[in-house]
């Protein structure tokens, strides 16, 4: 098994078959790892499958990055055609 070294602050972002793993250190014990999991839709076409899911990650591992109704931020928008196909 590989050993990963967490300080803080920091997440750890993988891609899984299914979706995506993110590692972070409990904010009550610094010596414990949480796993989050974030699995792909259900839709047919793998890259909207993973960018939804890796959408879903971001909101909630960065939210406070997010745009709100007082405060500038990033948008996320998930487009299931290429510029191209519109």
């Amino acid at each position: 098994m590989t050993s990963i070294e967490i300080d803080e602050y920091d997440l750890v972002i993988s891609r899984a078959q299914n979706g995506w793993i993110v590692r972070c250190l409990s904010e009550s014990d610094d010596k414990t790892i949480i796993s989050s999991v974030f699995t792909d839709s259900d839709d047919n076409d793998f890259n909207v499958s993973a960018a939804d899911s890796l959408k879903d990650l971001i909101h909630e591992h960065f939210e406070c990055y997010m745009q709100s109704k007082r405060s500038a931020g990033l948008v996320l928008e998930l487009e299931k055609k290429g510029w191209s196909e519109e």
